[in-house]
């Protein structure tokens, strides 16, 4: 169960971890999805519209990883390989305490994600 600070205040909410810094604050242009690394999607009651519509959105923009998180169902989801149809990986992460971020090749970061599914 998700403890009340920890629950989203939305159906579905969106991290972002940019490729850039961006020292303008978005004065002239906003990211794209060439910007965008990973995209978390956290979905209570919109879990089917967040994996049916959302998710092939997100394939057909070029988002290279999402991360649908289903606090009903205590589930993590990692979605990657973008295509025209959706994504071609899908990858439940039963291990969450050690989940990489997807930061390149060179870079590797871990998170610990156990504490976002209390239950």
């Amino acid at each position: 169960m998700i403890t009340s600070a920890a629950a989203p205040r939305r159906a579905s909410s969106l991290a972002r971890v940019f490729r850039v810094s961006v020292t303008d604050y978005y004065r002239s242009a906003h990211p794209g999805p060439a910007d965008v690394l990973l995209l978390v999607e956290v979905a209570d009651s919109s879990l089917a519209y967040d994996r049916e519509i959302k998710l092939p959105r997100y394939a057909r923009a070029g988002i290279p990883e999402v991360w649908l998180m289903d606090l009903a169902g205590y589930r993590l989801a990692i979605h990657r390989q973008p295509t025209e149809n959706g994504y071609a990986e899908v990858v439940a992460a039963d291990e969450l305490s050690a989940i990489a971020l997807p930061l390149g090749p060179d870079t590797r970061r871990i998170l610990d994600l156990t504490g976002l599914f209390i239950g």
